[in-house]
């Protein structure tokens, strides 16, 4: 699977801990510090990956509510079809400051272990491609009745 991660600028170090793990686990995943080359284009590039994922694991700390970056990156994944049901909020330290949307959402709490939360991560990912089989046989059978 094809991860975008949204993180913080002061949360990055967390944030490519697991992001190793989720590549340790098989899966595509797309960061800004571990995907972008000396002069890339960052706005260009990370446009792309957020249109070429097919989720995002969001990073949540105090730093996240004063991050604008992020909360357009939050954003576009609310908006898009692409990443229903597939947004993964990771809650790294304590914060009241995030988009309540986010809340309806199946979240992960972080604890130092970035191997853990890659773990958890990962069983999230798994259930919602289960949830996605069990809705596309039921579209399938709901022609037949």
């Amino acid at each position: 699977m094809k991860i975008y991660v949204s993180y913080a600028q002061p949360d990055s170090d967390f944030a490519a801990s697991v992001a190793k793990q989720l590549m340790v686990q098989g899966h595509h995943v797309w960061m800004d510090q571990l995907s972008l080359l000396p002069g890339d284009n960052w706005q260009l590039a990370a446009g792309k990956a957020l249109q070429d994922s097919d989720a995002m694991v969001v990073l949540l700390s105090p730093n996240s509510a004063r991050s604008q970056g992020q909360q357009h990156e939050i954003n576009y994944a609310l908006g898009s079809d692409q990443y229903a049901g597939r947004v993964i909020p990771v809650f790294i330290r304590p914060t009241k400051e995030y988009p309540w949307i986010l809340d309806r959402f199946s979240t992960v709490q972080a604890d130092n272990d970035p191997a853990e939360v890659g773990r958890k991560i990962n069983q999230v990912l798994r259930k919602g491609r289960l949830m996605d089989r069990l809705t596309k046989t039921r579209k399938v059978f709901k022609g037949y009745t």
